[in-house]
């Protein structure tokens, strides 16, 4: 049987799961249900709590969690970057 996460169906989870292999070919809804859930919610609260320090400037507060690359549901910390806003926008440009 697949593993899906609450609040995804299995379609959804696979068309995430497809997104790690596929380059980044993922649909806008499913990346916003995904940072709306509670998981990624507390993964990225868990993650600041350990890097409370914007890793781009290494002065202010680390307030958004950067993905280096996304392993749905399975981030290790070296897949995350804690970033301040300013730092965090530099990123997404």
């Amino acid at each position: 049987m697949t593993r899906v996460h609450p609040g995804f169906t299995q379609e959804e989870y696979a068309e995430l799961l497809l997104g790690n292999t596929r380059r980044g070919r993922k649909s806008q809804k499913l990346h916003r249900k995904y940072k709306r859930s509670a998981w990624w919610k507390e993964r990225r609260d868990a993650y600041v709590a350990k890097n409370p320090t914007c890793q781009g400037c290494r002065q202010r507060p680390a307030r958004q969690v950067h993905h280096i690359n996304y392993r749905w549901f399975e981030e290790r910390d070296e897949d995350l970057s804690g970033l301040c806003g300013r730092c965090h926008m530099g990123f997404r440009r």
